[in-house]
């Protein structure tokens, strides 16, 4: 008898442990339709929208290794930096749906937009990732090509704050 009420118990452990699992991972999602596409000339908005805090504006693409490699690295910073710092990303991908489900992967806390192939343009992105930084007062600093490790992110910020 008590074999069976310790299996039963087990059981029911086992079937509330999934169910918090499928629940847990819904609340994370990202609706496709919330997701807004910024084209040529949506640059000066966003610079005025983080005014006073140094920008760091992200092109990449969720199938794109080093960016996927990154992005936990940002979410981590923007985190524990977001008094003095601002992050917008701008994805290249062709499908919103990739990007939500990559929002909700990596639980990107800063705001995401999808680039229109203008804005790409704009900037003459040919490679991702790549980072455009501005200072707090909205002077463009520096444009990186490649990833950006955390402890490179964090000195960047701290110089360009310190100004």
């Amino acid at each position: 008898m008590k074999i069976k009420v310790l299996l039963f118990a087990a059981l029911l452990m086992v079937f509330a442990a999934c169910s918090r699992q499928e629940t847990g991972g819904s609340e994370n999602s990202v609706s496709v339709d919330s997701i807004e596409t910024l084209k040529s000339g949506a640059m000066a908005r966003i610079k005025e929208e983080h005014q006073g805090k140094v920008l760091l504006v992200n092109f990449f693409a969720s199938w794109c290794p080093p960016c996927r490699g990154e992005t936990p690295d940002f979410v981590k910073v923007y985190g524990e930096e977001k008094e003095r710092f601002s992050i917008v990303a701008l994805s290249t991908d062709a499908d919103k749906k990739d990007l939500a489900k990559y929002i909700s992967e990596f639980g990107v806390n800063y705001p995401v937009y999808m680039a229109d192939q203008s804005l790409s343009m704009e900037f003459g992105i040919s490679t991702i990732p790549t980072s455009i930084i501005y200072a707090p007062d909205g002077k463009l600093v520096d444009i990186i090509v490649g990833s950006i490790p955390e402890k490179d992110l964090k000195n960047i910020i701290n110089k360009l704050s310190a100004n």
